[in-house]
């Protein structure tokens, strides 16, 4: 599962070993992995390094309100960051619609490891993947 691609990637989940699973997927397929483990640490790792972010990959349930506000927060931000929210459930209206504009994708828990990647590779920016 080599890859070429020299993203940046935002990993956030408060289930460690999914996070852990994750950020070594990522890695081994080339891209650096930045993680957090609430969506207030997401915020501030992004707004530290936004730049070079180019997708984030979130748990739909972040602590401590959703995945949505903090999206909102990271848009707010930088718009034009890739997006990719995880969950085991179905996404909520609120999900859908923020995925929907800003082109993001969602990927149902459990997922494979090539489906992940292949997510982070759709929603990164040209150039980033």
């Amino acid at each position: 599962m080599q890859g070429g691609s020299s993203a940046t990637v935002l990993v956030a989940d408060d289930e460690e070993m999914l996070l852990r699973l994750v950020d070594s997927v990522l890695r081994r397929s080339g891209f650096r992995v930045l993680t957090a483990a609430t969506g207030t640490e997401a915020v501030e790792i992004f707004r530290r390094e936004s730049a070079v972010i180019g997708a984030v990959l979130i748990d739909a349930g972040m602590p401590p309100s959703g995945a949505a506000p903090i999206l909102r927060s990271m848009l707010a931000l930088r718009g034009g960051v890739g997006v990719v929210v995880s969950s085991g459930a179905p996404p909520r209206d609120e999900i859908q619609e923020l995925l929907a504009g800003c082109g993001g994708l969602f990927v149902s828990k459990p997922f494979d490891p090539e489906t992940l990647v292949s997510a982070i590779r759709a929603v990164s920016p040209p150039g980033d993947s």
